[in-house]
């Protein structure tokens, strides 16, 4: 028996070619995203991942669930980022541990909230 070698980028891709106009996403408000707007903007995160220098494998997200945490999360699965979504409700002391442990390389805060740390991490952008 042989076994293919392929990875989640690669599977995703044909799920893009054969889907590429079809909706991959449909929020409660009406709003679709289709699979090639899904695989665009995921493509442009990936870029950002690779012209940082020494970009370690850790993503953390602050997100209050729209269309764009999709977008990095996408992204991250092709880079082979591990990701971690961050509750922007959670006390502060719970989110600054996560991020100390953690020491992504990069922090996206895809909310309409400032995030408050007691300590301004760096990577947070």
């Amino acid at each position: 028996m042989k076994i293919k070698k392929e990875n989640l980028s690669d599977r995703f891709k044909k799920i893009v070619n054969k889907n590429r106009k079809k909706d991959a996403l449909i929020f409660s408000n009406g709003k679709k995203i289709t699979f090639d707007q899904l695989d665009h903007f995921s493509n442009l995160i990936v870029k950002i991942f690779f012209n940082k220098k020494n970009l370690n494998k850790r993503v953390c997200i602050f997100s209050d669930k729209n269309e764009l945490v999709y977008y990095v999360i996408i992204a991250c699965l092709k880079a082979g980022k591990s990701y971690t979504v961050l509750d922007i409700e959670a006390p502060i002391f719970r989110n600054e541990k996560i991020i100390k442990t953690l020491n992504p390389a990069i922090i996206f805060n895809i909310t309409d909230k400032k995030i408050n740390l007691k300590k301004k991490n760096k990577n947070y952008k």
